[in-house]
């Protein structure tokens, strides 16, 4: 490309009595195409503006402004069709593209932890809940899996030579709640609204791929963030052509103010037909099968009103656990056996000593019609410390003696309880506790 004919080409067409010459035209030029190539990346509210500056900041040209604006104007429209896609993306864009997605496969990846990689297999129906996922973690010749469809979730441990069958409670609920961070629609959508309350600024960039770059950075406290949004940055990759998510990280920051990569989602299929033997899974020679839907599970709900049953339920959950007696914990208590109720005990040093209240049961439709939560509050003593607390808060255990009151309940943790799964006269806690 010759650059000297270019520059005095263009000058001569608009008639602009300027005298030019190579070396000058080789620095103006220099300087522009640095500042074109800085916008072909980012977006800022004002890139003409961002780019007039430079261009008037020039030390070594004289040209006029008018000049100036000329080669402005031409490099202005060439980077405009050049950013067609970028320019024009929108999370609405994202927004309307999700709503389609019927499965997703994605692949996690965990940085600076002795976590390994998880895999994930999800297929929606057309209002978006789950008809039946596939997790797999660990390494390829010795991985855990987990299914569901059918309303069961089976579960071939790596650690323990078992094979779990159980009744899978609330599983899109649960599948909601992890998902602001799993589920791509749920990722843009949080990032939107959050944009929208001024809670996050949102750097568009195009990458030399053709990908876009959204770098999402916190405005407010992060501890005001849920849970799974709580991250000093989060970049999102989205494909130009599809405008669905690409790829997610996550990164926070350490004690001396660094950013740290936390994990890595990489959404690797979209609206792919999954082979059924994907979902499918039997339990491996010699491996002890712990079947918990032919138990005798839950509480009879006998002449107790829904909200009277879900509460009532809570307590006796506790008291068992203050009498030690892991077999009732069992019944009370969703997918679960007495051995790992004495396993969590012995682990945390803990000891339930008395039972202080329930508070005012909460309908939980995500987890069905007849669902609640629960909050409650119990006495335990601290077996490594030699104290007496009060388990509930939110925030932190209290000292034991702590006056509780109706008020104070609402802010407690809460378990989830619900009618067994074909036994709706029986009631059990299928989260918390």
């Amino acid at each position: 490309m010759n650059h000297e004919y270019n520059v005095e080409k263009i000058i001569k067409n608009f008639n602009v009595d300027l005298d030019t010459n190579p070396r000058t035209d080789e620095s103006i030029l220099n300087e522009l195409i640095e500042t074109q190539q800085k916008s072909k990346k980012t977006y800022s509210a004002s890139p003409r503006l961002n780019t007039w500056r430079i261009i008037m900041k020039n030390k070594i040209t004289k040209l006029t402004a008018a000049a100036a604006a000329i080669i402005l104007l031409l490099l202005i429209t060439q980077s405009l069709f050049h950013n067609a896609t970028a320019t024009a993306y929108t999370l609405e864009q994202s927004l309307a593209a999700e709503k389609n997605i019927r499965s997703v496969h994605l692949r996690i990846e965990v940085f600076n932890e002795d976590i390994d990689p998880g895999e994930y297999w999800y297929e929606f129906d057309e209002n978006g809940n789950v008809l039946r996922f596939r997790y797999q973690y660990g390494p390829n010749d010795d991985f855990g899996i987990q299914v569901y469809q059918d309303q069961l979730l089976k579960t071939r441990s790596r650690t323990r030579n078992e094979f779990i069958i159980e009744h899978s409670y609330g599983v899109n609920a649960g599948y909601k709640n992890i998902s602001v961070v799993h589920d791509p629609k749920s990722t843009v959508e949080t990032v939107y609204n959050l944009e929208k309350q001024g809670k996050v600024t949102i750097e568009c960039n195009q990458l030399d791929s053709g990908d876009i770059e959204l770098k999402v950075t916190p405005l407010i406290d992060q501890q005001d963030f849920s849970s799974t949004w709580n991250y000093a940055l989060n970049i999102l990759i989205i494909d130009p052509k599809t405008k669905l998510v690409k790829q997610h990280d996550l990164f926070y920051t350490d004690q001396d103010n660094t950013l740290v990569h936390k994990s890595r989602y990489h959404y690797l299929e979209y609206n792919q037909t999954f082979d059924t033997a994907l979902f499918d899974l039997e339990p491996p020679e010699g491996a002890v099968i712990v079947n918990l839907t032919q138990v005798n599970i839950g509480m009879p709900q006998g002449d107790l009103t829904d909200s009277q049953a879900a509460a009532e339920v809570v307590k006796r959950f506790i008291e068992a656990r203050i009498a030690r007696d892991w077999d009732k914990c069992a019944q009370l208590y969703n997918s679960s056996t007495p051995q790992q109720f004495l396993r969590h005990e012995e682990r945390t040093k803990t000891k339930a000593t008395r039972f202080i209240a329930t508070g005012e049961p909460v309908p939980n439709p995500a987890y069905g019609p007849r669902a609640y939560n629960v909050t409650f509050a119990y006495e335990f003593e601290n077996l490594a410390e030699g104290k007496l607390k009060i388990s509930g808060p939110y925030e932190k255990d209290l000292p034991a003696g702590t006056p509780i009151s109706a008020e104070d309940l609402k802010n407690f943790r809460y378990s989830v309880v619900v009618p067994v799964a074909n036994r709706p006269d029986h009631w059990i806690i299928v989260g918390g506790l």
